[in-house]
């Protein structure tokens, strides 16, 4: 290979690896994501995924309080086992590459595609939809229920839950609440407590709600920050009622108990490189929720700034 065709070769390669997003400030992530859930009888899942978060932050408005970043998830890898949810992966990869903007609580207020991809999501992924269903009557209303509807309306509904841009808000929040309303530490070194919802976590319209709070690392590097948060189930919101409704459904089993016992965490390590804002460098959250021999729900995420992921100009 010449000089010229090895210089081409990189300036093509360097140029992928900025593919799609736009922003003074870039960053790339590698991601896994794995979910698990068992309900008795013998109903489950397990699902892992791998892939690339690439984004770019283009604006930060001060006066609504808000972020506006480009993304894009690809190079998506599924582990197709036995028990994998087709339908996870599809939802994945829906929403592609959109620009979104997040406010100051965390939560993505809108968004739009950069490209008409909803058309194209038909196209590239109908003949999978159907080959990995084996039921083609349920792998027919999966695919026409997104023909229905706008791309950029599901998209963004789909990313609200989407745990990669949880994250992204979750840090977008802390950055608000420390610039703008700081806290003393607590006895043990917490700094704030805040709700948090996990919306159709136990079925459609059945959230889990948690109390958590947030708590200070010290690392002795005063470019970089870590963060802890612990949480657990907050009774008074819980809607036990419900729940139990939709485990009799799905179990057959009355006079059902269901004392639910969570496990929650998340935790960043962050870095102050936009305009005094922190970012992600890595991150980590683990949830789970369990009620003895009924039911157990696990999902882990894994979020890593890649080497060279970082782009400025």
């Amino acid at each position: 290979m010449s000089w010229v065709t090895e210089k081409k070769a990189k300036e093509a390669i360097e140029k992928q690896r900025n593919y799609g997003v736009t922003g003074n400030y870039k960053k790339r992530f590698q991601f896994t994501l794995e979910q698990e859930q068992w309900i008795a009888p013998g109903y489950g899942y397990n699902n892992k995924i791998k892939g690339v978060l690439d984004c770019g932050l283009f604006r930060t408005n001060s006066v609504t309080n808000t972020q506006t970043w480009s993304i894009e998830m690809r190079d998506l890898e599924f582990d197709w086992n036995p028990r994998a949810l087709p339908e996870s992966y599809f939802l994945f990869a829906y929403p592609y590459r959109m620009d979104v903007e997040i406010d100051k609580s965390g939560k993505i207020t809108k968004g739009s595609t950069w490209i008409n991809y909803a058309e194209g999501w038909r196209k590239k992924y109908k003949d999978e939809i159907f080959r990995r269903m084996s039921n083609p009557e349920r792998a027919d209303t999966f695919y026409h229920s997104f023909c229905g509807n706008p791309n950029h309306t599901l998209a963004v509904k789909l990313l609200k839950n989407n745990p990669l841009l949880i994250a992204f808000g979750n840090v977008i929040a802390l950055n608000y609440k420390l610039n703008n309303e700081p806290e003393p530490k607590g006895e043990f070194g917490e700094r704030y407590s805040s709700d948090l919802i996990k919306t159709d976590y136990f079925g459609e319209d059945i959230p889990l709600p948690l109390k958590t709070t947030w708590l200070e690392k010290e690392t002795g590097d005063e470019k970089m920050e870590e963060w802890i948060r612990l949480g657990g189930l907050q009774k008074e919101k819980y809607p036990e009622e419900d729940f139990r409704r939709m485990l009799r459904q799905v179990t057959g089993i009355f006079n059902l108990e269901v004392p639910v016992h969570v496990d929650f965490s998340e935790f960043y390590r962050l870095s102050q490189p936009w305009k005094g804002f922190r970012q992600i460098l890595c991150c980590g959250a683990h949830t789970q929720t369990l009620i003895k021999d009924v039911w157990i729900k696990n999902e882990d995420l894994e979020m890593n700034e890649d080497e060279k992921g970082v782009v400025y100009g």
